[in-house]
């Protein structure tokens, strides 16, 4: 019994994500989370209170799977550099094997969503994902001198995730991979820190 509650959980939050993914918030309906998900729309609210509460859940469940795909920096061998190049590089194509989180969170955030809830998991998981980035990043910008290497570290995390977006709209297209998007962001933020330290260097001296 147990094992079908959560079979049936799991295939709301996958057909959910799948209709979040091709209409995004207003245009995704209960009744064809059902449909999708071939179950019963009683079914549907004995695991989630309403629309908003699946959503939240499909973007919980959508960070979690993606980012346990990821090593954290920590988990990465070599130099500073070499780790934030591998990272973007298995982001890339991890993107490209699951595309739909990414999607997800950008149609939502585009859209004129007014649940609170909603808004408000997106907030929390763009924080969470500029964060981790950031982690990544710091120790080049260590590396390579910058005076705050911290504050440096989460601006260009912002950055990735502009240049992020913009690829998930290419991608969209059939004009660009994430792989490739990816590692020109990593290109992008490795010369920016370069340039700054430089700059730097030139100020002490």
């Amino acid at each position: 019994m147990d094992s079908d509650i959560s079979t049936s959980k799991e295939a709301f939050l996958d057909a959910a994500e799948g209709l979040l993914a091709q209409r995004g918030y207003n245009g995704m309906s209960i009744s064809a989370v059902c449909k999708a998900a071939s179950l019963p729309v009683g079914s549907l609210y004995w695991h989630f209170k309403n629309k908003a509460d699946l959503v939240v859940e499909v973007l919980k469940q959508s960070h979690e799977r993606f980012f346990d795909s990821l090593p954290s920096g920590a988990d990465l061998q070599g130099p500073p550099r070499a780790r934030l190049e591998l990272y973007y590089a298995k982001a890339g194509k991890e993107f490209d094997a699951a595309p739909r989180f990414l999607r997800v969170m950008h149609l939502l955030s585009l859209e004129e969503c007014d649940d609170l809830d909603v808004r408000s998991q997106l907030q929390q998981l763009y924080s969470t994902v500029v964060e981790l980035i950031a982690g990544v990043i710091e120790p080049v910008a260590r590396e390579a001198g910058l005076a705050d290497p911290v504050s440096a570290a989460h601006e260009l995390a912002i950055l990735t995730m502009n240049l992020t977006g913009g690829t998930t709209l290419a991608h969209s297209l059939g004009q660009e991979d994430y792989s490739v998007g990816l590692r020109r962001a990593s290109e992008v933020v490795l010369a920016m820190i370069d340039q700054r330290a430089q700059l730097s260097d030139a100020e002490q001296s």
